[in-house]
């Protein structure tokens, strides 16, 4: 049909191109638009809408009527139909503008919200294209689709994106608030707006149903705006999280009720009989509100599982949630009548709290693939929104309707306050409790957005609902104007607010953190200029303005200005000049933790900050720990969901004890166990073995797991606790607490191993291979980052490293023959493939048994060989003396211990040994006394090798053809502790697991032989590490003592004069 042929029928019947039959009460406002067959036809929104309600409602009267059935489907003049094509233009175009407007106020650092700023740009483009440029109208085209089209294409993405990013610890601990503000607080807020509309809106003669289904609709809140400032602020993640998580339940809620009202709006005798309406309520409640919750949970489950069988493919990875995300909310909105809102929440949570279901690999790019549909999402969707308002909302304003939305506004800003100072009571007592100030931002923070306005679109177009030309226009107006209000006053607002109410204010901790990392970041600097001034083709640079140009300024320097200067004030003159309080000298020109005065007002803050910051990179570590395929899933989730807790508490860090229950078997498996030994069961008890067998191995497994990535995670934190802004004694209490936790794990490891010594063999060599292969896998990444082979080829053998992950499990038995413990002495570093040695050593091994609380070395006792640990715990006491560490300091001499967590050993330490360890290697090659005494903490099995028996065999064994001596191999064996202990602490090997520092050093030699003139160190070597003494750098003279790495730039060594 030509456009020109399009009418529909007047309440005359009779064609709306025919302006002068119109009806001459309707306040027509004609617009000119050139029809195909060059004539002009006058029409306008007003009435345009007047007569699709009249024909809707002749349809409804007479259903059978093809005529007017013909008529509902033809195309009206102006609606873009002939090039879709057109939509996918304009959504490019939106997503470059959106670039556009994101360079420009990250450039000019304009204070304006990305969203507000894309609203009103929509706006205006909207606004331009009805009022000014007709040429304009089809590219706008795709904002005039069916609302239920928007949310079901932008509302999966937003809804599950921010579901799935949220912290679910933070919102599991405020889910009993969020609940309370979504669904109580959400009534009280519908119910009330309703009140006040029916009140001052009395042009519009709305019933309480009507009003209600406003209420609904303009109560759901969108934070998007709020929610990015305070992140940027750095407000405190409980708050955002709360603001965060009530606009996602809430947006279920709005529909839910808009859902309920809708129906009583449309059957008003619904009314007239309570009880079955009471029921009618209650049902849908419970089947839209907790179904939508139950299934997507249901989904979230079924979506961790096929994650768990996909293995570092991103791209498959990233289909799934996909998928997921848009068939859990079309399956429970279309097909089981439930909320999809409420799915995709209840989705993206169960996702985000099993995230180790996502490949350790796959893990960055899915994460930065929903932050990226997440933000194409809202940049269209705040795009389309000012269009909406400016093309469609804006038809048949009024004077009044304008001063009812002014009003509305600050009503509904009141109405919010109110629901939470209602609520208060409740909120400031559950979860991490809201103050006053918080529920001050919480109530400004209420943005309208996306959600109310497809909801006041579908009642716009809503043929049951049309006739009333006071509902659905109208609550169309009011809600894109409080959407319009909301976004432009408070989200560019919000800040202000915050700064009024001083919560945007740098905290003492955080400023004393960040004077930290500006020292520490001044130091890199200063340390790569230095080395670069001796690069051979960087030699010649003008180091003054290198010097100049990298420089850069504290950017808390002026909080923390003001901070000092408050701090004055408040203390006075007399402790700015003589305080007589110790201060912190952790970290030099650290003006926050050095002013005294600041010291007595900060002291309880930092120390908190110390120690949640310390809490915070043990969960750091752990994750890493999982992300390189370290440790398995369950144990890095149980690792983190601990430090989430503890981080939470105050005054408390990690305890291994707490840890210990993850793998303690519950009340169930020990009823199972219970089973398996019971003779009532004689016929079932193979199978409760079998299954009490199963369960135990997998605790085995886990707490080796658990164990082995909480270790690891306290060696680096350990390190860089003396980084800490913090005082030294503090520091030392937070080190000396953590290093008696990393003890506790050997024995809580030590009655597993003694009650299943077949079951933790096996645990021991699934995780073995594992890291192995994790290994291989890094090689194969190194390889083809070297371009040695193709992608292709490194994807063939990454597949075929895969496989083997995957079936590790399968081949390797639960239980497997302990090995015996001559076993221990054919492992040792020394022996080298070297059989006439290993030969030599076994027959000079004397097999020893100690009791618990024997003394195996004393303090001060002269060395008396070495001993190999075959079973059982050792625990080694390192006591230093004056003359110890004036030795060390002086000539890199280092004492007789074999305890390496702190590399100064100016204090008391201690660690816990275990299975091959070696105990007295250091003491017999520098026949030195004992520097650490070393004591059983358990039943122990060790095999001795004495000191003659050793010289004998280093004058039998020395250096050969293409073979070390056996004085360099244990030479060596110390020095891959020394170095890997030195390595770990490095800044330049942060970012390296510890398996791969060993395999770093694994091929590595220690040279022995007398005083050398000049050593060169050839293109070969990749690092020079000094394990003991002194040496120097031939061309600078700069020392090197040991524990230390050589500098890359040096290239020759030489002994130091009198060493």
């Amino acid at each position: 049909m030509e456009p020109q042929d399009w009418f529909w029928p007047d309440t005359h019947g009779q064609e709306l191109g025919d302006s002068g039959n119109q009806n001459s009460d309707v306040d027509i406002r004609p617009i000119v638009v050139h029809s195909s067959g060059g004539h002009e036809i006058e029409y306008d929104d007003e009435a345009e809408f007047r007569n699709f309600c009249q024909h809707q409602e002749l349809v409804r009267n007479d259903p059978q009527n093809e005529t007017l059935l013909k008529q509902c489907s033809e195309t009206k003049p102006g609606e873009f139909v002939k090039d879709d094509l057109i939509m996918l233009f304009s959504l490019g175009i939106m997503m470059c503008w959106g670039v556009l407007v994101r360079v420009v106020l990250r450039r000019f650092h304009l204070p304006f919200p990305y969203t507000v700023v894309l609203m009103l740009s929509g706006f205006a483009f909207g606004f331009l294209s009805k009022h000014f440029c007709d040429e304009l109208h089809s590219y706008t085209a795709i904002v005039r689709i069916h609302p239920e089209i928007i949310l079901l294409t932008f509302l999966p993405v937003l809804i599950f994106e921010s579901a799935f990013s949220i912290s679910v610890h933070t919102f599991t601990r405020s889910a009993v608030s969020i609940l309370l503000v979504a669904f109580p607080g959400m009534l009280i807020s519908t119910f009330l707006t309703s009140g006040v509309c029916m009140y001052f809106f009395e042009s519009y003669n709305w019933t309480f149903p009507q009003a209600s289904l406003f209420g609904s609709v303009v109560s759901a809140t969108d934070p998007v705006a709020v929610v990015a400032i305070l992140r940027e602020l750095g407000a405190a993640e409980s708050l955002s999280v709360m603001i965060e998580g009530e606009s996602l339940l809430n947006d279920g809620v709005a529909v839910l009720l808009y859902e309920i009202f809708v129906e009583i709006v449309q059957e008003p005798e619904m009314l007239a009989d309570w009880l079955p309406l009471t029921l009618h309520i209650v049902t849908k409640f419970c089947q839209i509100a907790i179904g939508g919750t139950i299934f997507g949970c249901f989904a979230g489950k079924i979506t961790v599982f096929s994650l768990n069988n996909v293995y570092n493919d991103p791209t498959c990875e990233i289909a799934i949630t996909i998928c997921s995300a848009y068939l859990t909310y079309f399956i429970g909105e279309e097909l089981l009548g439930v909320s999809g809102i409420m799915a995709v929440v209840a989705l993206g949570l169960t996702l985000g709290s099993e995230r180790t279901c996502i490949s350790p690999e796959s893990e960055k790019p899915v994460h930065h693939f929903w932050e990226m549909l997440g933000y194409f999402a809202n940049t269209a969707l705040f795009v389309m929104v000012g269009i909406l308002i400016s093309e469609v909302a804006l038809v048949g304003v009024t004077k009044t309707d304008v001063w009812y939305l002014i009003g509305l506004y600050f009503q509904l800003t009141v109405i919010r306050l109110a629901m939470l100072t209602l609520l208060s009571p409740l909120l400031s007592r559950l979860g991490y409790g809201m103050e006053w100030k918080d529920i001050l931002v919480t109530a400004f923070g209420g943005l309208r957005g996306a959600v109310g306005l497809c909801l006041a679109l579908e009642i716009n177009e809503n043929p049951n609902l049309c006739d009333k030309d006071k509902l659905g226009p109208k609550i169309l107006f009011h809600t894109s104007g409080i959407v319009f209000l909301t976004l432009v006053f408070n989200a560019t607002t919000t800040k202000k607010l915050m700064d009024v109410l001083s919560m945007t204010k740098i905290t003492l901790g955080s400023a004393s953190d960040m004077e930290n990392a500006y020292y520490l970041l001044m130091k890199t600097r200063k340390t790569a200029i230095s080395a670069f001034k001796s690069d051979r083709f960087l030699v010649g640079s003008v180091w003054t303005v290198v010097s100049g140009s990298t420089k850069i300024e504290n950017p808390y320097r002026e909080e923390i200005a003001k901070a000092i200067a408050e701090a004055s004030r408040a203390f006075g003159k007399v402790l700015s000049e003589n305080i007589g309080l110790p201060l912190p000298n952790t970290i030099r020109n650290n003006k926050v933790m050095q002013d005294p005065r600041l010291h007595i007002m900060s002291y309880q803050e930092v120390h908190e900050e110390a120690r949640r910051r310390i809490v915070h990179m043990i969960k750091s570590a752990s994750w890493k720990q999982f992300q390189q395929g370290l440790i398995h899933a369950d144990a890095a989730r149980a690792l983190v969901s601990h430090c989430e807790k503890v981080e939470d508490t105050p005054l408390i860090l990690v305890s291994i004890t707490e840890l210990a229950k993850s793998w303690e078997p519950g009340w169930l498996l020990t009823k199972i166990s219970e089973l398996g030994t019971d003779a009532k069961f004689n016929c079932l008890q193979t199978i409760f073995q079998k299954i009490s067998q199963y369960f135990i191995i997998e605790r085995i497994h886990l707490a080796y797991e658990i164990s082995r990535g909480f270790v690891s995670s306290m060696d680096t934190v350990i390190k860089l606790i003396p980084l800490l802004p913090d005082t030294p004694e503090t520091l030392e209490k937070f080190k000396r607490t953590l290093e008696k936790e990393r003890m506790l794990i050997f024995q809580e490891l030590g009655p597993l191993q003694k009650l299943q010594p077949g079951v933790v063999q096996a645990v021991k060599t699934r995780i073995t291979c594992r890291t192995v292969l994790n290994q291989m896998r890094e090689g194969v990444k190194e390889i083809k980052h070297e371009g040695l082979i193709d992608h292709e080829e490194a994807v063939v053998l990454e597949l075929e490293l895969e496989k083997q992950l995957k079936e590790m499990n399968a081949k390797i038995p639960h239980s497997l023959m302990v090995a015996p413990p001559i076993s221990f002495i054919h492992q040792l570093g020394w022996i080298d493939g070297d059989e006439e040695l290993k030969t030599y050593l076994v027959e000079n091994a004397s097999f020893m048994i100690f009791n618990y609380g024997d003394t195996i070395y004393s303090l001060d006792e002269p060395p008396k060989g070495i001993f190999v640990l075959v079973n059982g715990l050792v625990k080694v006491e390192y006591s230093p003396s004056s003359s110890i560490v004036e030795s060390f300091e002086q000539y890199g001499a280092f004492p007789n211990s074999e305890v390496l967590t702190d590399l100064t050993f100016k204090g008391k330490t201690a660690d816990i040994l275990t299975q091959g360890a070696l105990i007295g290697e250091i003491g017999f090659l520098k026949n030195v006394p004992r520097a650490a005494t070393v004591t059983c903490g358990s039943y122990v099995t060790a095999y001795y090798f004495s000191t003659t028996a050793l010289k004998t065999g280093m004058s039998i064994f020395g250096e050969g053809e293409n073979k070390e001596s056996l004085e360099a191999k244990i030479w060596r064996s110390w020095g891959f502790r020394v170095a890997t202990a030195l390595l770990q602490r490095l800044p330049a090997y942060y970012e390296w697991s510890l398996e791969k520092i060993q395999m770093h050093l694994e091929p590595s030699v220690v040279p022995v032989m007398d005083k050398f003139e000049t050593f060169e160190i050839g293109d070969n070597i990749a690092d020079v590490i000094v394990i003991e003494g002194y040496i120097q750098n031939y061309h600078t003279k700069e020392v090197y003592a040991a524990p230390c790495l050589v500098p890359r730039y040096c290239t020759h060594i030489t002994s130091v004069t009198g060493l």
